[in-house]
């Protein structure tokens, strides 16, 4: 085809033109509001249709209207699922106000065009094993294998537009996975579960990895670390939890919003090094934690725009954990209190700020 020249300050007009709106790639502007949570699945056992309508338009009213997580669908410890389940030894669980609420959550965030990101199997034993029992955790993930492809089979054909991926569940930190042979062993259980996804549901796989200030391993163990595991593991999302509001003592934060960045750098210099095509987004804690591992709306809006302000030159987007129980109004017992409706209102004018 043959060429036209553009005089000069048309090109000229056309660059700054493309500059301000990215659509040449020099200039990307960064996330600056938060645009999802995740949903913890006990949270949610009392709630009707009704009630997940009402959470998201109040999500969308508050900006919040990209995409929610469900933390896990499937409890491996005590072999229960919120939703109708086949898979041998396992049951749903009791007590739920709606038969099948993983249905009802993708029919009503279908319905107001937001996207739902599907967790697989959660147990408490993680926390005690992690990587060191190799058959342990390599039966974990060939239970995450089973519950991904039942959630497919139960939802695919009629969320494929709605489910945006699945979420694995254990929570990879920078103190017990020091040494190559334990990286290792999460990086071939993460390349099988992410293969056989990509293969049969061609979907992208997200994870939550977090870090602590006070942990041995520091950041260019971490970044090196992540390297080993993504150069084979093709994880598509790491929705890292910015550790500004998870505590151990109930007094120090596991980063704050001075360190949270240098994580977040090291991170996505992992993920370009090893995994270019991967995404780096933001769990970002909407809480605060005393010494009895309680939590609790985070005191201060202002420690949370300083926590995105501080983030987001590394990352795509602003998840959070959790501002669908935190800074909505719908509570776990599904009551609209004076406390509740503060922090709603609160969330709405910092997200209109932004």
């Amino acid at each position: 085809m043959k060429r036209v020249s553009i005089p000069t300050f048309v090109f000229m007009g056309m660059v700054v033109i493309s500059l301000f709106t990215g659509s040449c790639g020099f200039f990307k502007k960064s996330p600056d509001k938060i645009s999802g949570s995740f949903v913890q699945p006990w949270f949610v056992e009392p709630w009707t249709a009704t009630d997940w309508k009402k959470e998201i338009t109040d999500l969308k009213n508050a900006g919040v209207d990209d995409h929610i997580i469900w933390q896990w669908t499937a409890d491996s410890l005590n072999k229960t699922t919120w939703y109708p389940t086949k898979i041998l030894g396992f049951k749903k669980t009791s007590g739920m106000a709606d038969e099948d609420p993983v249905m009802t959550s993708l029919d009503q965030a279908k319905k107001a065009n937001m996207k739902m990101w599907l967790g697989l199997n959660w147990t408490d034993d993680w926390w005690n094993k992690y990587a060191n029992d190799e058959a342990w955790l390599k039966n974990e993930f060939e239970i995450s294998r089973q519950v991904a492809d039942e959630l497919w089979s139960r939802y695919g054909s009629l969320y494929s537009d709605t489910i945006a991926g699945f979420y694995l569940t254990m929570e990879v930190d920078n103190d017990n996975f020091k040494t190559i042979e334990l990286q290792d062993r999460m990086e071939a259980v993460y390349k099988n579960i992410c293969d056989h996804i990509h293969a049969n549901m061609n979907k992208p796989v997200m994870i939550a990895p977090f870090c602590s200030d006070a942990a041995t391993m520091k950041q260019s163990e971490w970044q090196s670390m992540w390297e080993n595991i993504l150069t084979t593991a093709s994880i598509d999302v790491i929705n890292m939890q910015d550790g500004c509001g998870a505590s151990d003592d109930g007094k120090t934060t596991h980063t704050t919003v001075q360190t949270v960045g240098s994580w977040f750098a090291a991170t996505k210099r992992s993920i370009e090094k090893a995994h270019p095509a991967a995404q780096l987004w933001s769990d970002l804690e909407t809480f605060d934690m005393d010494a009895q591992w309680n939590c609790f709306s985070a005191n201060s809006f202002n420690r949370i725009t300083k926590q995105i302000d501080a983030e987001r030159a590394y990352v795509t987007k602003f998840s959070s954990f959790a501002v669908m129980h935190y800074q909505t109004m719908i509570g776990e017992d599904k009551k609209v209190n004076e406390k509740s409706a503060a922090q709603y209102e609160m969330l709405k004018k910092m997200q209109g700020k932004r």
